[in-house]
């Protein structure tokens, strides 16, 4: 749906027709893979051959970016596209974004900033996260017939806006309660927890108590809610404390996850 209406834009198929048929895509610490993921969905959409490349995986961010500008020096590609939390306003010429315009621009790229949240692209996420878009200056204007200026302000305020999708329900992204890895999934949990239940029985050596710690900060903390007339803990369901997946996350994830659960049913 976001490809045909990205398509639809004026002046859109002719340039697509004029672009080579086989693309070279470079990735550096993409996570999931999402990124490469969705570009062989648009190379295969239009009928395009995609060669990809995962050049590293993780690294720390000064060298990861540091990395990233090695490659897009030596190699030139047409585009780039960095994605990381906010780093700043561009107008201070302190900020970290500044200073990463900075280095691409000397790198040779014209890039530009935007702020993107996940739930405005189909996904049900409240996921905001900084997208540095970025095309090479000399291979824009000697094969794009463009200003590099042109070609991102057409990529930001026409075709971003184009490809924007309300989000369905939830229940759109989530499997049968059946599904057979559904199902696998949660014996193996249910099974990591009776083995660790298990080796806890068999340990006879006194150790001291884990939880003792805890107890007292979580103590404190409750004084302090009581003294601000909050109510905390708020006390879990019976339905929910009987429910075969919520036994099988640890108590912390248990407090912070039913009210969040709670509220979006």
């Amino acid at each position: 749906v976001q490809l045909s209406r990205a398509v639809q834009v004026k002046g859109t198929a002719d340039r697509l027709r004029n672009l080579p048929r086989n693309w070279t895509l470079a990735s550096t610490c993409t996570g999931s893979g999402s990124f490469e993921l969705a570009a062989d969905c648009v190379c295969t959409a239009l009928n395009y051959h995609m060669d990809d490349d995962t050049l590293f995986k993780d690294s720390t961010s000064y060298r990861t970016f540091k990395g990233n500008l090695d490659v897009l020096n030596y190699s030139r590609p047409m585009w780039v596209a960095l994605e990381n939390v906010d780093v700043g306003d561009c107008s201070d010429d302190d900020s970290n974004g500044a200073v990463i315009s900075k280095l691409l621009k000397e790198t040779g790229y014209h890039t530009r900033m935007v702020l993107l949240e996940a739930c405005q692209f189909g996904l049900p996420q409240r996921r905001v996260r900084l997208f540095i878009l970025g095309v090479h200056i000399e291979r824009a204007q000697a094969e794009l017939m463009s200003s590099p200026e042109n070609i991102l302000n057409e990529l930001v305020t026409i075709y971003l806006p184009a490809m924007k999708l309300s989000c369905p329900s939830v229940d759109f992204f989530l499997r049968p309660h059946d599904d057979d890895d559904i199902v696998d999934e949660l014996h193996r949990r249910q099974d990591k927890l009776l083995k660790k239940a298990e080796q806890s029985k068999d340990n006879d050596q006194e150790q001291p108590n884990p939880d003792a710690k805890g107890e007292k900060w979580k103590e404190l903390h409750m004084n302090l809610a009581a003294s601000r007339n909050l109510s905390w803990p708020i006390k879990i369901p019976k339905d929910l404390r009987d429910n075969s997946w919520f036994k099988t996350i640890p108590t912390r994830e248990q407090e912070v996850s039913w009210p969040t659960f709670f509220s979006v049913r």
